[in-house]
């Protein structure tokens, strides 16, 4: 645009003045510009301006409107990882249903295959319905991903124990120990092998 308005000035600035057609040009291109502009990030306004809602709603504790804004929020096309997050903390501190939950968490993890919390819920809702190994396949991509926390590991020792792999479990939680020794859970785990 400022090059438009730069070559539009120095050309008035010759003897010889524009005619009409040079105005209209530069209108018509500032039209388009704009309308295109517009119709762009028309998407990405609505969704911020639907996560804002959520975020409000959350804080003053509208546990259901802020679940549904933030909904309204992805779907309207917000690509940001940040609102993708928080949908998921959202929809996990609001205690939305389990079967809900779990669609919502496949949904997420289809959008970012490496969001920690993403995996670590879906995996406890899927070790806690009796399905212990994709439970297993989240918590392992946990501790590939984050392999010096020892939540991926208590969890994956835990989807162990469900699938009765005691032995692997007790090995995977010894070796996990000497790595987090002041870790009480891990202890707990070692206690009931």
């Amino acid at each position: 645009m400022g090059l438009l308005a730069g070559l539009y000035i120095k050309h008035q600035s010759r003897s010889i003045k524009p005619g009409k057609i040079y105005v209209g040009l530069a209108v018509l291109i500032t039209f388009l510009y704009a309308t295109t502009a517009t119709v762009f990030h028309f998407k990405h306004i609505k969704s911020n301006y639907y996560h804002r809602l959520a975020v409000i709603d959350k804080l003053n504790g509208n546990c259901k409107g802020a679940t549904q804004n933030i909904d309204k929020a992805i779907h309207a096309g917000n690509f940001y990882l940040m609102t993708h997050a928080v949908r998921v903390y959202m929809h996990t501190e609001c205690k939305t249903r389990n079967d809900l939950l779990l669609k919502i968490l496949n949904e997420e993890l289809t959008y970012d295959n490496t969001n920690l919390i993403a995996l670590l819920y879906r995996g406890q809702i899927l070790l806690m319905s009796g399905y212990p190994f994709p439970a297993f396949k989240d918590f392992n991509k946990v501790v590939q991903i984050l392999p010096h926390r020892p939540t991926g590991k208590i969890w994956l020792a835990k989807s162990l124990i469900a699938m009765d792999k005691n032995k692997i479990a007790k090995e995977f939680l010894l070796k996990t120990q000497t790595e987090h020794p002041e870790n009480k859970e891990i202890k707990a785990l070692l206690s009931n092998l």
